[in-house]
């Protein structure tokens, strides 16, 4: 049996797994919420959320008991995960929803600014050289179509050969 002093940093670690559990729940849920992702990318993103949960707890089982699983494992990190969505599950949602909101005005900010800095000018530039071509060119169009209608009509005067 190991030391009380053991047990307890298993036991605050654990606890701390279980608040890190409560997060990343917190953190899925307003994605879910704010997203509102089709059938599919739930079930995927579900199974993502689980595997990621799953790989949290197992590395600090590991990492505090050295794969060793007690009773107190489970007590701990339910213990850790209640006291997170009692205490500061609301503060912390509202904090996670401002940070998304954030991140998408900051997102859609930084592609309207890459849209004036980069499209705007090309599209632009396409614009302004496609009027001076056209410009341009537009007196040999017009030789062009001139030449071509005389020569069909030279070609529609002429008799095709007779076949014997």
């Amino acid at each position: 049996m190991a030391p009380v002093d053991i047990q307890l940093y298993q036991f605050g670690v654990m606890v701390l797994a279980g608040v890190a559990l409560g997060v990343m729940f917190d953190t899925y849920r307003t994605f879910r919420l704010e997203s509102r992702p089709g059938a599919v990318a739930t079930v995927l993103t579900d199974i993502l959320f689980w595997v990621l949960a799953t790989v949290l707890l197992l590395a600090a089982v590991f990492y505090a008991s050295w794969g060793e699983v007690r009773v107190y494992v489970f007590i701990a990190m339910a213990t850790g995960a209640w006291l997170y969505f009692r205490l500061a599950s609301p503060t912390a949602l509202r904090v996670i929803r401002w940070s998304w909101r954030t991140c998408g005005k900051a997102t859609r900010l930084l592609i309207r600014i890459g849209y004036y800095l980069f499209v705007v000018p090309l599209v632009l530039a396409y614009r302004i050289v496609a009027r001076v071509l056209g410009t341009i060119t537009l007196p040999f169009v017009v030789l062009a179509r001139l030449v071509g209608g005389m020569i069909q009509k030279a070609l529609a005067r002429t008799k095709p050969p007779v076949s014997p």
